[in-house]
């Protein structure tokens, strides 16, 4: 069970713990009461920017997410020459070509 490297939690440190835990999932759904309050008190316009807000956060989001997708791939392509022929379709510098100018 423990490695005897670390130190075994006592049985109070472990109370502690789920004591420190669940007063913070209190704190965290408070938190979350609040904001769904505030929100509903919005006006109509209030609400329109907030939503508009989100959308234009998750489109952004997304364009970040293919960015990175595509810069991952180019890196990836750039890194091996040899690779990037074979997915190409090129056998210059392939394995087989080698074989072939023996």
């Amino acid at each position: 069970r423990n490695d005897s490297s670390e130190p075994a939690i006592t049985d109070i440190q472990y109370s502690e713990a789920l004591q420190n835990l669940a007063e913070s999932m209190k704190r965290s759904e408070m938190t979350r009461c609040h904001v769904r309050m505030h929100c509903s008190m919005l006006g109509p316009e209030h609400q329109r920017a907030l939503y508009q807000a989100k959308v234009r956060l998750n489109q952004l989001t997304q364009q970040v997410q293919q960015l990175n997708q595509q810069q991952q791939i180019q890196q990836h392509q750039s890194s091996s020459p040899m690779t990037t022929s074979f997915f190409n379709g090129s056998s210059q510098g392939s394995f087989a070509n080698k074989m072939e100018q023996r």
